[in-house]
């Protein structure tokens, strides 16, 4: 997936901060998600991608489902591990508790499927999951420049 020349070091990422993994921040504006690597990851490079309709949608009815009172606590806190995949934290904007920290184990409900759509978007990015309808969140047809 080409993703065109990268802004200047000095131009932020397109989007509001929604997820951040081990060693990157994901963006999303629209359908839009920016991958922007941690500088102690050299195996994401920055790019971005445009999530599928039904991927859109999907989103964005788990983010509208997070009640903006609750606490929602699962992660390596709540569950007393941490997974291979580590940490993630999930940011909803207006909700009272946000940031929510979780892993691929130890997720709640409501969160977790924030937290795979990005999962999978980074996973298509770099070419995995591809042959498979049921994980493939990323619009193969069409590309994503960054600063665009």
């Amino acid at each position: 997936m080409a993703c065109g020349p990268g802004p200047s070091e000095s131009e932020p990422p397109l989007g509001t901060l929604e997820w951040e993994g081990p060693g990157i921040r994901v963006y999303r504006h629209g359908g839009r998600v920016e991958f922007v690597p941690g500088p102690d990851n050299p195996f994401v490079e920055h790019g971005c991608v445009y999530l599928t309709d039904t991927a859109v949608g999907a989103l964005e009815d788990a983010i509208a489902s997070v009640d903006p009172s609750e606490m929602y606590l699962r992660g390596e806190h709540a569950c007393g591990f941490t997974d291979d995949f580590g940490t993630s934290v999930i940011h909803v904007a207006g909700a009272e508790y946000s940031p929510f920290v979780c892993t691929m184990t130890c997720c709640h409900d409501t969160i977790f499927p924030i937290l795979t759509t990005y999962f999978l978007a980074a996973q298509n990015r770099i070419g995995e999951f591809l042959d498979d309808e049921d994980t493939l969140v990323v619009n193969l047809g069409r590309e994503c420049i960054l600063g665009e």
